[in-house]
């Protein structure tokens, strides 16, 4: 932050009879403000700043915001294998993540490990924990929103990160007064530096991804702008085992476009946006014996329109989805493929209305409902009002308290065989048998503001109560049978979350941070289980301590770190195994009935600016993942090799992560 000083004059008493005046023509004082990489509450919308995040952990030389966001209370940091982010107890498929509003479906690199936002593409991050006005999507969780940069630049500049396992880099490019364009590539080179050290259980893993992001940004008029967004990436994960007689192959990849229109008028402000989003899998697995193939997709098309002024605002969404649940195609010289699972081809219409008005002095409220009409497959249709309505009080100087309920429902479900971070869950529709997802969304927060705005309290509890939830509970094998169904391998219940999120923060000077404590339960009641048994969902834990700090040492060294402590999550333990014919017979005892141990990380990045200027300025950052070695068990695993099994716990590929990367800012 800079003070421009302006004919300042300084009056000098050279002696007692005599005056000397001296003025300077100008003088620019200068000091760094470092603020808080985020801003908001817990309990509605929290912004990070993502150019703030280079002061924090690398992971092998990625500033990753899906993964700094799991430090935030609410948001259960699960295991390093597990993709996305499970909040206020909801699973990860209940979460709306997107690109300026736009979805994409599995934002995973490296089996979850993070995320494909390239950070230095975009402006920020939004977080909303629960829908709190009626343009929130058809999702019962959260919703996880990349800004993408809204003013022009006038000048070429970017920056250039060269890490351990991927080299990423921005350009930004003037095109005119009026136009720029911003272009990100990201790819990567592990099997390259690190194929011999890339083993995993003792198989051999071949892996890599990339991701490219384009932006062209169009200011017609003062009233005007045009944004056309692209995306496009994708993952490649082989894995051999060192027996040699099987194989295993998992492609996946995203795209994205879309083409945003916005419009100023004097006192309201409209937004139209068409768009297309496709995130599509593919499993190929072999052994002497059998292959099997497990395609799968999700295709939107959509619109998204909306008016508003500071009080008022209307909208509608439409989005026609063409959906490919996970179609197995076995091959032996046993089995025979006779049924495929059908295309889901399905539409959602949806039309929305919010409006904000001060009751009293200190007292507003947040109104609105969300009108849906969804038609399925297979001729079903569903149609709903979700209601919105929060109450706000202003203290007078003693916080901010907020009230909120909301009606939700959600018509797209996620499953799979594995939830610990491989992409192979899939995506598949309600039908005319399959009622949609719904739930009821009750929330209570206090907001304090300390020492003029430089601390800051926030105190949230919730409570969620879930219809129609499903689980996956059948495996790989059971795609070689002929008659496979997904009706056949999933359960359904219903569940409930509650809990409570406490959160203290410094927002200002050289030292940032906050600490974050979270009490959560997350239980769900599946029919085909206990009808009168409560289970805890698999990503539960119950308590999770994070603390995160930056600090400005001088005007070169940045120092970041992330702690966790967290309970360990939920699984089912095999009671009895038995080995027949080389083929494993397993007793399970009761659902989620044991835990993982307690669950510990320390991170730590320390960065140097080399040169530091207003046009160029390079450094070095070294960060290490796992400070302390901690040896946290992510879940439990059977493994057959040379005619012997064993069941044991799985950790992470390496009990501690160094990585050292250079970075260019010009």
């Amino acid at each position: 932050m800079s003070f421009l000083l302006l004919f300042f004059v300084a009056d000098i008493m050279a002696q007692k009879d005599s005056v000397r005046m001296d003025t300077l023509g100008a003088v620019e004082v200068i000091y760094q403000k470092q603020p808080s990489a985020i801003v908001g509450s817990i309990n509605t919308t929290m912004k990070w700043d993502l150019k703030n995040l280079t002061d924090l952990p690398k992971i092998m030389g990625n500033a990753d915001p899906m993964h700094y966001t799991q430090s935030l209370p609410g948001v259960q940091t699960c295991s390093e294998y597990t993709t996305g982010i499970y909040v206020q107890g909801c699973d990860n498929a209940h979460n709306y993540v997107s690109i300026d509003n736009v979805p994409l479906y599995n934002v995973g690199h490296l089996l979850g490990f993070f995320s494909v936002f390239n950070a230095s593409h975009f402006s920020g991050l939004q977080l909303t924990k629960s829908a709190h006005s009626s343009d929130f999507s058809n999702r019962l969780g959260a919703s996880l929103d990349m800004h993408l940069v809204d003013t022009l630049s006038s000048s070429f500049h970017g920056d250039l990160v060269v890490g351990p396992i991927s080299s990423q880099g921005t350009f930004v490019l003037p095109i005119g007064k009026k136009s720029d364009l911003r272009l990100s590539l990201r790819s990567a080179y592990l099997n390259l530096l690190y194929g011999q050290w890339l083993k995993f259980d003792g198989s051999q893993l071949k892996y890599d991804f990339s991701d490219y992001n384009l932006t062209y940004s169009y200011h017609i008029s003062k009233k005007d702008k045009l944004c056309l967004n692209l995306y496009y990436g994708y993952d490649k994960l082989g894995l051999e085992e060192a027996s040699d007689v099987s194989t295993f192959d998992l492609n996946w990849k995203n795209h994205l476009v879309s083409l945003k229109w916005d419009r100023r008028f004097v006192d309201w402000t409209m937004t139209h946006q068409l768009y297309n989003t496709r995130y599509s899998d593919d499993l190929f697995m072999s052994t002497t014996s059998y292959s099997l193939s497990v395609p799968a997709y999700i295709n939107d098309f959509g619109y998204r329109g909306i008016v508003k002024n500071g009080l008022l605002k209307i909208g509608a969404d439409v989005v026609f989805h063409y959906i490919q649940p996970q179609d197995p195609t076995p091959s032996d010289n046993y089995v025979q493929k006779k049924t495929s699972q059908e295309r889901q081809n399905t539409q959602e219409y949806s039309l929305f209305t919010d409006i904000h008005k001060r009751l009293f002095d200190n007292l507003y409220v947040d109104a609105g409902v969300r009108g849906v009409a969804y038609f399925t497959h297979d001729d079903g249709h569903y149609e709903s009002l979700n209601p919105s309505s929060s109450l706000t009080y202003y203290t007078n100087g003693f916080g901010r308290l907020r009230l909120h309920y909301g009606m939700l429902h959600q018509y797209l479900f996620q499953s799979g065989f594995s939830n610990f971070g491989m992409p192979t869950e899939f995506w598949y529709s309600c039908s005319k048998t399959r009622e949609p997802q719904k739930a009821h969304s009750f929330s209570f927060s206090y907001d304090l503001d300390l020492f003029k705005k430089k601390y800051a309290f926030s105190f949230e509890t919730y409570y969620k109560k879930l219809y129609q939830q499903e689980e996956y509970v059948g495996n790989v094998l059971d795609f070689v049978s002929s008659n496979y169904k997904l009706e056949n391998s999933t359960i359904k219940g219903d569940g409930e979350n509650y809990g409570v999120n406490l959160m203290f923060s410094k927002k200002t000077g050289r030292l940032t941070g906050w600490v974050g404590y979270s009490y959560g339960r997350a239980f769900r009641t599946f029919e085909e289980l206990d009808s009168q048994t409560k289970y805890p969902a698999n990503h539960e834990r119950i308590h999770e301590l994070n603390i995160m700090a930056t600090c400005l040492l001088g005007r070169r060294w940045h120092v970041g770190s992330t702690f966790v402590l967290a309970s360990g999550t939920p699984f089912t333990a095999i009671s009895n195994l038995y080995l027949l014919n080389e083929q494993i017979l397993a007793q399970y005892g009761e659902h989620n009935a044991c835990r993982l141990p307690l669950y510990k990380r320390l991170d730590l990045s320390v960065s140097y600016d080399i040169k530091k200027g207003k046009k160029f300025e390079h450094g070095i950052n070294v960060s290490v993942y796992n400070l302390l070695r901690s040896e946290n068990d992510l879940y439990y695993r059977i493994k057959i090799y040379k005619g012997r099994f064993a069941y044991k716990p799985i950790r992470f590929v390496t009990d501690i992560l160094p990585s050292i990367n250079y970075y260019i800012k010009f």
